[in-house]
């Protein structure tokens, strides 16, 4: 485990060097920390005043990637992989029935502490040396509190921008399901996540409840996601009622009658009287 830290200063951003394009994924990441607010500020967004704060960064998906050199879909890809990484978390903060998206750095103080200088060391730096210590004290075999904490946690991806997916999809329920197949030790990729999140969609589509959906699956220890066994079919059950049979005429066995009378159609019963 690397401890301290050296100073960087944002001027760097301006140095020819640093800006040369496309980026490595390394320096995307050291960007994002540099572009993070140093403390609580706003950004104007379309005349609309959006909170900043310490730790976040308000810049756009496509402001990266003109600034990184890539793609939409790499850009992308990145930040999900950093979200899975659990190194950051994305929002979607709406103003005015408009969406911005914010970037928020996870252990920011981490990286840039504001605890009074101690010597050569910050109280931020000689916490994580004291905590290093403590660590190569412990008997192997032994997790702390901490990690065993981080043991229960699998980042979950930002949720496709679909309008009103946030209003019912089952946040809480999809975590326990990750957590669960962590557990199985068949942790889902993040292509294997939004294949999940897709699939809850289209299953909600077809009448099923999402979160029983899932509930169903960590009931059963199931790794994928599955109809609802309780309602499967209902619809086609419905439409496949039982229909009576239609008796026969005894003389001429046709069962295409308007009127029936004395186990005889209509036709056959005048032929009947008739003979009387």
């Amino acid at each position: 485990m690397a401890v301290g830290y050296i100073k960087i200063h944002r001027r760097i951003m301006e140095n020819s060097l640093w800006q040369e394009r496309p980026f490595t994924r390394g320096q995307a990441w050291i960007d994002l920390i540099l572009l993070a607010n140093g403390s609580d500020g706003h950004i104007w967004v379309r005349g609309i005043s959006i909170k900043v704060k310490r730790g976040q960064v308000g810049w756009s998906k496509l402001r990266l990637c003109e600034r990184w050199g890539w793609s939409r879909g790499k850009t992308d890809r990145f930040l999900r992989h950093l979200v899975y990484e659990g190194n950051i978390v994305q929002q979607l903060v709406q103003q005015n029935k408009k969406l911005t998206s914010l970037i928020t750095i996870v252990k920011y103080g981490e990286y840039n502490p504001t605890g009074q200088q101690t010597g050569n060391k910050t109280e931020s730096e000689q916490g994580s040396i004291n905590e290093v210590n403590k660590e190569k004290k412990k008997k192997g075999g032994k997790k702390t509190g901490e990690k065993r904490e981080k043991d229960k946690k699998i980042s979950m991806l930002p949720l496709p921008e679909i309008q009103g997916i946030s209003e019912w999809f089952p946040v809480k329920a999809f975590e326990e399901y990750l957590f669960m197949r962590k557990k199985m030790k068949a942790p889902p990729t993040e292509h294997a996540q939004d294949l999940l999140v897709r699939k809850i969609i289209k299953l909600r589509g077809e009448g099923h409840d999402p979160e029983a959906v899932v509930e169903q699956s960590i009931m059963n220890s199931w790794k994928g996601l599955f109809p609802l066994k309780d309602t499967e079919g209902k619809n086609s059950y419905s439409e496949k009622a039982k229909v009576p049979k239609i008796a026969a005429c005894k003389d001429c066995g046709t069962t295409k009658w308007t009127a029936y009378i004395g186990n005889r159609c209509g036709k056959c019963h005048e032929v009947e009287v008739a003979k009387r």
